[in-house]
């Protein structure tokens, strides 16, 4: 599939309050490591799942396949004019 990744999640599904609270740490020392654990945990349920676990932002690009087949079809022309005017991509947040 062409996803190209625009923009990345801007909160995660475990908050690292939440993470803490889980694995009863109290000070600060490990907050680097445990935000950086559970955006990785994040990205591979992702992966895994092939679901999106957190609002992010994509950019379906479509090959020359698709601009052949709506120069030549009515339907597909109408589609690649409402997803895009000049090319053949389209922006959705997931």
């Amino acid at each position: 599939m062409n996803l190209i990744l625009i923009e990345g999640p801007e909160l995660e599904p475990v908050s690292l309050e939440e993470a803490k609270l889980h694995l009863r740490v109290d000070g600060t020392e490990e907050d680097a490591l445990i935000s950086a654990l559970i955006s990785t945990a994040r990205e591979f349920c992702e992966s895994f799942t092939g679901r999106s676990l957190a609002l992010q932002t994509f950019e379906y690009i479509s090959g020359p396949f698709f601009q052949a087949l709506a120069s030549s079809s009515c339907l597909c022309r109408r589609l690649s004019n409402w997803f895009s005017s000049s090319t053949s991509t389209l922006m959705w947040r997931r």
